[in-house]
């Protein structure tokens, strides 16, 4: 018997969820409900088939049919949506970032660990083939022991600031965790745990918003390693790039242009990759694969995985206001 499933939210990304789970045999998509948008819910809804197509969320919730559901929202309702998600007994996969603050987080995590559901965080990223890539020639010693990682994120405004939740850190969270929560997600998949963080960050470009777009991150990892993020949203082009030195060689990826470049101090080998599936489509199928084990199965992110990001970004604004280094 087929898994039922819901969508909370309507937008691109949500629908991305939607034909995720339908492209799943083992899946059926019996609800979407829209955020605002119930024209664009309905067309989602027509495309994966869904039988119910709502602007109350809680109808979702509501249904005995439903046995888990993906939270593609805003983020400030991330935490209330997936909190009743768990207590109606719902699966929940919740977009990035995980919450607004960190406590979100932990409440988040404490009502799925009470209700016994599972709760799984979008990082997509982990799913995308320059990444996975680089994972694998990590874990293979390709560069010997890891010294250093630097990421380079500059690129034009993403946000539509005509959505005025999206001026606002109070219900959007800042650019440094709306954004940069998946590079702070990546460098911890691929680095190991971060031990401290020095954080410089500035509005100094758009009036309109209340929170920084622009900012370096200096970390610390608990192998030893240390690593920089350099990120705007006010450059005039796109520049993605991450680089990790090792002892014995130097790893470069382009993940916009999804090349994987390695040297090992013996030869230089570029590497063109594809994406066969989407990567939202790898993750909601590996969060069905968890629903069937009963465990987070990896790279899928957990939501301690979710509410670490969240930590790190609350660190950096401390360092921020202080000027200090601040452990984790």
């Amino acid at each position: 018997m087929a898994l039922k499933v819901g969508v909370i939210g309507s937008s691109q990304h949500a629908q991305r969820h939607a034909l995720g789970y339908k492209a799943d045999s083992r899946v059926e998509v019996l609800g979407i409900a829209a955020h605002t948008n119930l024209d664009r819910a309905r067309k989602v809804g027509e495309e994966v088939g869904a039988e119910m197509v709502t602007l109350n969320y809680r109808d979702l919730l509501d249904s005995p049919q439903i046995e888990a559901v993906s939270i593609v929202t805003p983020t400030y309702l991330h935490a209330k949506m997936a909190i009743e998600a768990a207590e109606a007994g719902k699966h929940v996969l919740c977009e990035k970032p995980m919450a607004i603050t960190a406590n979100d987080c932990d409440e988040m995590v404490a009502a799925a660990k009470k209700a016994g559901v599972l709760l799984a965080v979008g990082f997509n990223y982990r799913f995308q083939s320059p990444f996975q890539r680089m994972k694998d020639l990590l874990e293979k010693k390709e560069i010997g022991r890891m010294v250093q990682a630097f990421v380079l994120r500059l690129h034009p405004n993403p946000y539509p600031f005509e959505q005025p939740w999206r001026t606002k850190r109070s219900t959007m969270g800042g650019f440094i965790l709306s954004m940069d929560c998946h590079d702070i997600d990546m460098l911890r998949w691929l680095m190991g745990d971060i031990k401290s963080i020095k954080a410089e960050m500035k509005r100094l470009v758009y009036n309109e918003i209340d929170y920084e777009d622009n900012g370096w991150l200096i970390f610390n990892f608990e192998n030893g390693a240390i690593g920089a993020l350099g990120s705007s949203m006010s450059c005039h082009m796109n520049i993605y790039e991450y680089v990790i030195l090792g002892t014995t060689g130097t790893l470069k990826a382009h993940p916009y242009e999804k090349t994987v470049t390695l040297n090992n101090g013996k030869e230089e080998r570029k590497e063109s990759l594809r994406e066969e599936i989407h990567s939202v489509h790898r993750e909601v199928s590996l969060f069905i694969d968890s629903i069937e084990r009963g465990k987070i199965v990896e790279p899928l992110a957990s939501g301690e995985d979710g509410k670490t990001a969240n930590y790190v970004v609350e660190s950096a604004y401390k360092s921020m206001q202080t000027g200090l280094t601040i452990r984790l």
